[in-house]
């Protein structure tokens, strides 16, 4: 009845302090508190930014408890992160992994968009229409329950390459012991980055030979499709980086998630298409 009084005099309620309110929190709310109804976010933005808010919570009240100082160890999680949904968390069960929505290709969102070729890792979400990157605290997410440290990733398109996704110390300089002594869990955006980053490593003059002929006509032409699709100024340099491992998927540039494979949870296969 407060928040109503305040809204038919066109009035804000104000910031409480008990319970405290934090900055993140607070600034989901003021957004949906938008004058204008156009630039409020949508309930699954909504949704997405208050799972990341309590993911976030979770991991500081984790660090919070007492660790060795002098070695890595893994990052405690004992409750699923909340995209997983229900309201009792369930048991982990060691055999079996939960994806994340944005990473399970066994259940593909139609609103999320990742073209492996570009240059740059760019995953996007369509929101009323519109493609929007997909936001830090989305990124940071848990990309699994339980929680996973090392992931295998083959690929039908690319049968003899395989990734190795684990924690990059190099990208996450803030673990080296400077803030917090452990190994974080792997994240959506440690997946997503992780993957392009792979793909677009450069291949050697030893596999461009011991390409099929007819495949390498086909890359080939998936490469220069590749270049000219990132604009005049930037084909020149992207020719001179020469053919990468993403032009071997031809056309099927699209993430289109990780599937289970059977192999093991630490074994998952990259889905691909040609369109998104």
């Amino acid at each position: 009845m407060q928040i109503k009084g305040f809204a038919n005099r066109a009035r804000l309620p104000p910031r409480l302090n008990n319970p405290p309110i934090s900055d993140k929190s607070w600034a989901v709310i003021q957004h949906c508190w938008e004058r204008n109804a156009s630039t409020r976010p949508n309930m699954t933005e909504v949704k997405e930014r208050v799972m990341a808010i309590c993911q976030s919570l979770s991991s500081v009240n984790a660090q919070s408890s007492s660790a060795p100082t002098t070695a890595f160890v893994h990052f405690p999680h004992p409750t699923p992160p909340s995209w997983i949904g229900g309201a009792v968390p369930l048991p982990p069960v060691p055999d079996s992994v939960t994806i994340h929505p944005f990473l399970d290709g066994e259940t593909p969102r139609s609103n999320y968009l990742f073209n492996l070729s570009w240059q740059y890792s760019y995953p996007m979400q369509l929101i009323d229409g519109q493609r929007f990157r997909l936001s830090d605290d989305t990124l940071s997410q848990l990309a699994t329950y339980p929680p996973m440290y090392f992931l295998r990733i083959v690929c039908d398109a690319i049968p003899d390459w395989s990734m190795i996704i684990e924690f990059d110390p190099d990208s996450h300089p803030e673990q080296m012991g400077r803030i917090s002594p452990y190994v974080p869990p792997l994240t959506l955006g440690d997946i997503l980055y992780q993957i392009h980053r792979t793909l677009h490593e450069r291949i050697t003059h030893a596999e461009w030979e011991d390409t099929d002929p007819a495949k390498r006509s086909k890359v080939n032409e998936a490469y220069l499709r590749r270049c000219k699709s990132e604009g005049p100024t930037e084909q020149e340099r992207l020719k001179n980086d020469g053919v990468k491992k993403v032009d071997y998927l031809l056309d099927k540039i699209w993430f289109k998630g990780l599937i289970r494979t059977g192999a093991g949870r630490e074994m998952l296969k990259l889905m691909v298409s040609s369109y998104n």
